[in-house]
Order: structure tokens, then C-alpha cells, then sequence
């Protein structure tokens, strides 16, 4: 005798409820993004009053060329004493961000059961606060994340009237000068970087200096060959010269006036999916020549940095392609210089800046005389990311096909 699906007993579907299976706040977020690394790096090993400002704009000075009058002399030789002028002001605009929640009395209400009874409340499956509250900071959160690695955009980054903050690759990118200038930008070719020209001068000295680093792996004639462990043009020689290039260090004496060295283990590589999976597999074809053979296998480092997957870089359009007026991905086919990216930062030099009276700040529940049963609670934020230094920060880029 053929039986019947349980669906089909009426009363039964009817009388019963579901059995839920966690409890009513054990809600899976699986709307989150893969993973949010780049606000919790940028802000490592920060005190908070280096990331809480407060005034009308973020303002900083910065000395990119020294003014050279130190001289030889003979004895009872003349001199012409001069003030030494020098140093620049980079200035970062705040930027506003807005986020809310918003309920009506009716699903609160209903959803948490007022005065029903023990058993009627059963069916209150999930708490629909609790559900509104992961709503609110996913969102938050995952906004943050995307705007880290948004596409430079100089009227709305670089404007004093724009609206967005300074995303990453506005400093730190392939392009000459860390300019993003052709004519892929959507707001134009950029002359500045937190109004400071790299191309120009300060008191008649140079700017120069206002740039990041910048590496090349592989070669344009032969795609590929930036992965092959014994090629002289393979990424790890790229991460070599420019881990150089950006190790910086102070005179043995009057070390208080200069920056103090900063070790590889203070920074970090920021890369995508595919970006960090080939240079595990790199680093798996190649331990003899590694530069720690040490290193755990599943997660490669460069001399105690780590190598961090940013799951927004898997889809940023931020990088230059052959089609005139287009962005792609680092993978883009249309790009003759497709292949990964790989940002190394130092937080001690890049980081974001939060007005201490408006850090997520719960600007309280709002109501309409419209809608009374309507409640708002918006949350408020002002903040910008700052770039102390550009030539302490690198990026590595492939000169030819490397997909």
C-alpha cells in the first residue's frame, strides 16, 4: 500500500508549527561578504586617539625634499646665512556617511508576541530587533569594506565639495606619480593626491616623494613566467627589490628627527582570491628559494608579513585596461597586462581617521507626525582615510599576460 506525503494531512499542517532549529538571535549571515579585512589591518596596532580626531578638517605636514645648504668652507670664507623653507601641508576633507534603521510598531509588536500566551509565542520563530540590528551593521560594514578599494574618482574623492572618501587606490596604484590619470577615471585625470602634486613644488623643492613604490613581475613576451620559481622575472623577485625600495631606514645619530625604521612583520599585502592562491602554489613549487622556507603552507608570508585575501578585490574594477574610456579586473581579458595585484600597506602611514563626536554615532529615534507608528534611529559617521606617507606603501603589478 503506497503511503501519502506528510503535506497532505490538512489538520495536521493546520494545528502544528514548525520546530525552529537555534534560537530566535542564532540568525546564519550569510549576506555578509567572504571576508572584511581592510578597516581591522588599517587600523592595527593604532591607540584611539590616532584614529578619533576632531576639527574641521584633517591636516598634517609632511617634509618631502630636504633643503640642501649644508656645505664645505674654508677657514675666515664668507658666508651667505639662508631660512631654510621646506615641508608641505596634505589636507583631507571629512567625508559624511549615513546609515538607519527602521521598523514600524506593528511587526515589533506582533512579532514578539505583546501579552500572548506562552505556547502562542512559540511562534515567534526569530527576533525580528535583533534581525533589524544585523541588518543595520552587515550593511555598515560591508559599505566600509567596498569603499576601501572604490574606483578613484578626483571629483568626489579629491573635491573639496565631493562626498566619498579616499579609497586605497587613489594612492596607492600602478599608474605614474600614483596619479590615476588616463582617461579611464570616471571623475578625470588626477594632478593631485590630498592636494599635494607630485609633479610639483613646495617652497622650490621637490614633491617627488609624494608616491608610492612601485614593482613589475613577469615579462611581456612570455605569459606565465612570473610564476616560475627560477625565472629572474618572477614575483618574488618583484616583492624582493620592492620590499627594499620601501625599507627606509634613519642615520646612526639625531634619530629623533627621522622616521624610525618600520619591519616587514608591521606590514601587510593586501591581495585577492586568486592573487593569494597562486602565490601559495608559488611558494609550494619553490621552497629552496622562498625567503622563509619556514612559512606554514597554507598561508605564505614575506618575511613575517602577511598575505591577507580582500574578497573585494576579486570583482574591483579599479585597474587600467587597453579599451579606451574601461576599467577592469586584475583578470580582465581586454587587459594585455592581466593578472594579480598585490598592495602592500603600512598602517603606521595609511590609516582612516573618525571624528571622535560622530564614530557611529546613534543620533536617537526619530518619529513623523506622517507616520507615527514609523520609528527611525539613524546612525552617523564622519571619517576619511589619510595618507601620512606614499613611499612607504607599495604596489606590484604584472607587466605582461599573467592569468
Amino acid at each position: 500500500m503506497a503511503g501519502s506525503a506528510l503535506n497532505t494531512f490538512y489538520e495536521f499542517g493546520q494545528l502544528t508549527g514548525p520546530t525552529i532549529m537555534s534560537s530566535a538571535k542564532a540568525v546564519v549571515n550569510d549576506a555578509q561578504l567572504r571576508n572584511m579585512q581592510t578597516l581591522g589591518y588599517v587600523l592595527r596596532g593604532k591607540r584611539m586617539n590616532e584614529v578619533l580626531k576632531g576639527g574641521s578638517q584633517l591636516r598634517d605636514y609632511i617634509y618631502l625634499q630636504a633643503n640642501r645648504i649644508a656645505r664645505s668652507y674654508l677657514p675666515g670664507q664668507a658666508q651667505n646665512y639662508q631660512i631654510r623653507g621646506s615641508g608641505t601641508t596634505w589636507t583631507v576633507d571629512w567625508r559624511f556617511f549615513l546609515t538607519d534603521m527602521v521598523w514600524e510598531d506593528h511587526e515589533i509588536e506582533l512579532n514578539a508576541g505583546g501579552d500572548l500566551s506562552r505556547e502562542a509565542m512559540f511562534h515567534m520563530y526569530k527576533d525580528l530587533w535583533f534581525r533589524k540590528q544585523q541588518d543595520l551593521w552587515t550593511d555598515q560594514m560591508e559599505y566600509i569594506e567596498k569603499v576601501f578599494w572604490a574606483v578613484p574618482d578626483k571629483t568626489k574623492m579629491e573635491a573639496a565639495g565631493g562626498q566619498e572618501w579616499y579609497s586605497i587606490p587613489c594612492g596607492i596604484n600602478e599608474y605614474a606619480n600614483s596619479l590615476p590619470a588616463s582617461s579611464d577615471q570616471p571623475g578625470g585625470a588626477w594632478t593631485t593626491h590630498q592636494q599635494i602634486d607630485p609633479l610639483g613644488f613646495t617652497n622650490g623643492l621637490s614633491n617627488a616623494n609624494w608616491k608610492c613604490s612601485r614593482e613589475t613581475y613577469g615579462s611581456a613576451a612570455a605569459a606565465g613566467n612570473g610564476w616560475l620559481p627560477l625565472d629572474s622575472l618572477n614575483i618574488l623577485g618583484a616583492f624582493d627589490r620592492g620590499m627594499m625600495a620601501i625599507g627606509i631606514t634613519p642615520p646612526p645619530m639625531k634619530a629623533e628627527y627621522f622616521e624610525a625604521p618600520t619591519v616587514t612583520a608591521s606590514k601587510v599585502c593586501f591581495a585577492s582570491l586568486k592573487g593569494k592562491a597562486r602565490l601559495m602554489d608559488f611558494f609550494r613549487r619553490s621552497q629552496n628559494v622562498w625567503v622563509d622556507k619556514f612559512d606554514p603552507f597554507n598561508n605564505p608570508t614575506y618575511n613575517g608579513m602577511p598575505i591577507v585575501y580582500v574578497a573585494a578585490l576579486d570583482d574591483a574594477r579599479i585597474y587600467p585596461t587597453n579599451a579606451a574610456g574601461a576599467l577592469g579586473v586584475e583578470s580582465d581579458t581586454a587587459n594585455s597586462v592581466a593578472g594579480p595585484r598585490f598592495t602592500v600597506v603600512c598602517p603606521e602611514y595609511l590609516t582612516v581617521g573618525f571624528h571622535k563626536n560622530r564614530y557611529f554615532k546613534d543620533l536617537g529615534l526619530r518619529e513623523s507626525q506622517e507616520q507615527p507608528t514609523r520609528h527611525v534611529v539613524p546612525y552617523d559617521t564622519y571619517g576619511n582615510v589619510m595618507f601620512r606617507s606614499k613611499r612607504r606603501h607599495l604596489q606590484i603589478s604584472p607587466v605582461g599576460n599573467q592569468n
